[in-house]
């Protein structure tokens, strides 16, 4: 779907999880007088970026409404359509942002050797950081540093005089962030200074893992067997390199963070990527059930 904001699309389901999460409200307020505890619904905005989570976090959200507990459900692409994937402990990884500015001087395409080339420099910036990451960490090390954005120069003709590129890193060991990190923040401005440019690093942690308890996984097993069926329910192998600011909750109380499958030929963040709005139905009903009977 497309955004009301130009040049902006809702890539990742987000707007399906609160149109979900509101039929499940319906249903709840139907059944107030079966509910075991109380249940707070969250319609938690920027799941992106900064990441509301930590914000609703800071502001004690949690203290205001007593939350002892907490549950996640995301839309997965490359999942089995209406199916459930659970994991226990760490589900997904570190994730952080990265930008980073290098200035050089502008001039004439057809005279380099009067400029120094800001694109040029980012180039061999953006492949030392990839060959550090195949050289210096331990190839068993889980680790992604990917660049998704760069901004240089308004003419095909004109060497500019500054370039922007941000990307995002992904890990989970907080000992391989901190390495990677360090080496970004030490190789971009070296890299530069040798073709006699400059560059500086903005280096902004953005989320931490995302850890499932274990009892609220066996909860949510014991209560999704009778709702999926037992084909219906799997348990992932392997965690995800995906980032979720859930982790501020997950981080403070008992938690679950759970993957339903759309079955999608295009998966997340994918310009053509879509939501199938038959899955709205069956995902409010499961969280409707989670409500009443967790």
């Amino acid at each position: 779907f497309s955004s009301c904001m130009p040049g902006l699309m809702h890539g990742c389901g987000h707007d399906a999880h609160m149109a979900s999460l509101l039929g499940a409200a319906k249903v709840l307020s139907l059944h107030r007088d079966k509910l075991k505890k109380k249940v707070v619904l969250l319609f938690q905005p920027a799941g992106e970026g900064r990441g509301g989570a930590r914000t609703l976090v800071e502001n004690r959200f949690l203290e205001t409404f007593d939350i002892g507990s907490a549950a996640s459900l995301h839309w997965w692409s490359e999942l089995p359509y209406g199916e459930l994937f659970l994991r226990r402990g760490v589900l997904t990884a570190l994730s952080d942002k990265i930008h980073i500015d290098i200035r050089g001087t502008a001039g004439h395409a057809a005279e380099p050797h009067m400029t120094v080339d800001p694109v040029t420099i980012s180039s061999h910036i953006v492949i030392a950081i990839q060959t550090m990451l195949t050289r210096e960490i331990d190839p068993r090390e889980p680790v992604v540093v990917s660049f998704g954005h760069v901004e240089a120069g308004f003419a095909y003709n004109v060497i500019p005089e500054q370039v922007n590129v941000w990307g995002t890193l992904r890990a989970f060991s907080p000992k391989t962030r901190d390495f990677v990190q360090g080496r970004i923040e030490n190789m971009a401005p070296a890299i530069a200074k040798a073709f006699r440019g400059l560059a500086s690093v903005e280096y902004t942690r953005n989320y931490g893992q995302v850890d499932n308890d274990s009892e609220m996984v066996d909860k949510i097993l014991a209560a999704g067997i009778p709702f999926f069926g037992e084909d219906g329910i799997k348990m992932l192998e392997r965690p995800l390199l995906s980032g979720e600011d859930f982790s501020f909750f997950s981080s403070c109380v008992p938690s679950v963070f759970m993957l339903m499958g759309t079955g999608l030929e295009y998966g997340l963040h994918h310009p053509r990527y879509d939501v199938p709005e038959s899955m709205l139905p069956f995902s409010a009903a499961w969280e409707a059930y989670m409500g009443l009977t967790l």
